[in-house]
């Protein structure tokens, strides 16, 4: 369990710190470990660092080709890989798609959009696996400026929609990258009404689509535990049964000085869920929730809020059926435990501290086994997981006696001037891991440095 609460880590740093680090080393040779490794671990986490934060259209045209063409890059869909080029090529600090830049080349030029980088966006496009792309996006993107306006995205688009249609390639296409599927690929479940079957959990009662469903708990595929003990109305299995339960509770427990009552699904081992939306069902009571928290964790202890309801009004009826989605960078962020926990009174006044429902389903983009099992070893940002993981990948090299030969002032004072201080502490703990010796500059130091502009 501790690999998978790495796995939380490096997300939640990745943003923060591996886009400005590579800014930092990706003109220093002895760096090239750590630039690779950044360029990795930026390629395995694509849509999550691209999404949370725009530092990416600052990297370099190497470092951001480099990225998109890696061997695991890992995306939820093409479109996504289409939507960061154009962000990098235009230097945008605003989220925006492809049909943003469409409606602005109505206005614009190529040359004015994207300035400098116009060549750049001729070089990144082949990068795009527009074949694999869905047929009416491909129609949509045919139909846009986008074809008028930039020659070699037209000739891209004619080639995924005669494959589309036709599903030919020409002589030699057969070992181009542009017409196979990336190694790591996604699982989606994508929620179409309430009590649909599209969930994960149902999915999970297939055996992941081998067989006709059975209770997922029963088949031990899931594992539902409550805040108080199994009881005739606190069944576990009843949660993904799929038929209507007149009494089905969580009971209230302690926890960190409150009261809370919850449900948690640990949907196994090697499986992760970035969720985008939940179903809950009501039970025959009237102890409707008005406050209570989605909440995801690598570990099943630590703990991220997926959204939060503060007097929510939804649950108003027994056996009712209401749906939430999860937006923002959380969506983005891959859990293996999800939980409903109560964070405050139900409408009934006797029992107020009850979770009454009787049915829960999970949707989103879910992770393969053998794509979670290469997440074991990541950094994030704190000191001894950075010290840990850079120790081992260095083992066998020659990278610590290249950094001892460096004068790593220069380096973090470099650092200073281009980066935030989150990042900047990064790499000060990297280069200890090595023990440089002619580090002598403090974190303190540095932060001084950072912030008045001269050493002190």
């Amino acid at each position: 369990m501790d690999d998978e609460a790495d796995n939380l880590g490096t997300l939640l740093a990745i943003a923060d710190s591996v886009g400005p680090i590579l800014q930092a080393v990706s003109s220093i040779p002895s760096c090239k470990l750590i630039e690779e490794t950044c360029e990795r671990k930026f390629a395995m986490h694509f849509d999550y660092c691209t999404t949370t934060s725009l530092d990416f259209i600052l990297l370099d045209e190497t470092n951001f080709s480099n990225i998109i063409q890696h061997q695991d890059l890992t995306v939820t869909s093409e479109e996504r890989v289409l939507n960061a080029i154009f962000m990098w090529c235009m230097r945008d600090k605003e989220l925006c798609g492809w049909e943003v830049v469409a409606e602005l080349l109505a206005l614009s030029t190529p040359e004015l959009l994207f300035g400098d980088r116009l060549q750049s966006l001729n070089n990144l496009l082949p990068f795009v696996r527009f074949p694999l792309m869905p047929y009416d996006l491909l129609k949509k993107l045919g139909q846009s400026n986008l074809r008028r306006h930039v020659p070699i995205f037209d000739d891209l688009v004619r080639e995924g929609i005669s494959y589309a249609e036709f599903g030919s390639l020409r002589p030699g296409n057969d070992q181009n990258p542009r017409f196979q599927h990336r190694r790591s690929s996604y699982k989606e479940h994508q929620y179409i009404c309430d009590g649909d079957s599209n969930g994960v959990l149902y999915f999970a009662g297939t055996s992941y689509g081998e067989h006709q469903w059975i209770n997922p708990v029963l088949a031990k595929r899931i594992t539902i535990t409550a805040s108080s003990p199994p009881s005739r109305y606190t069944d576990p299995k009843t949660l993904v049964s799929r038929t209507y339960q007149g009494t089905s509770f969580a009971g209230p427990c302690m926890e960190d000085g409150h009261i809370r009552a919850w449900w948690m699904v640990d949907i196994g081992q090697d499986h992760q869920l970035m969720c985008n939306h939940y179903t809950l069902r009501q039970d025959g009571s009237r102890a409707f929730i008005r406050f209570w928290n989605l909440q995801g964790s690598p570990d099943g202890k630590t703990w991220t809020d997926l959204r939060v309801h503060e007097n929510d009004q939804t649950m108003c009826k027994a056996d009712q059926f209401a749906s939430w989605p999860i937006t923002g960078p959380h969506a983005l962020l891959p859990f293996r435990f999800f939980r409903v926990v109560l964070t405050g009174p139900t409408t009934d006044a006797s029992n107020p501290h009850n979770l009454c429902i009787c049915f829960l389903e999970l949707y989103g983009v879910a992770r393969p086994s053998r794509l979670v099992s290469t997440f074991r070893c990541c950094m994030y940002n704190n000191e001894s997981a950075i010290l840990r993981t850079l120790h081992r990948s260095s083992r066998k090299c020659k990278f610590k006696k290249n950094l001892k030969d460096c004068k790593w002032e220069h380096t973090l004072i470099l650092a200073s001037k281009r980066l935030n201080m989150g990042a900047f502490f990064s790499i000060s703990v990297i280069l200890t891991l090595y023990h440089a010796s002619s580090i002598k500059l403090s974190t303190l130091q540095l932060h001084r440095h950072y912030v008045t502009g001269s050493l002190m």
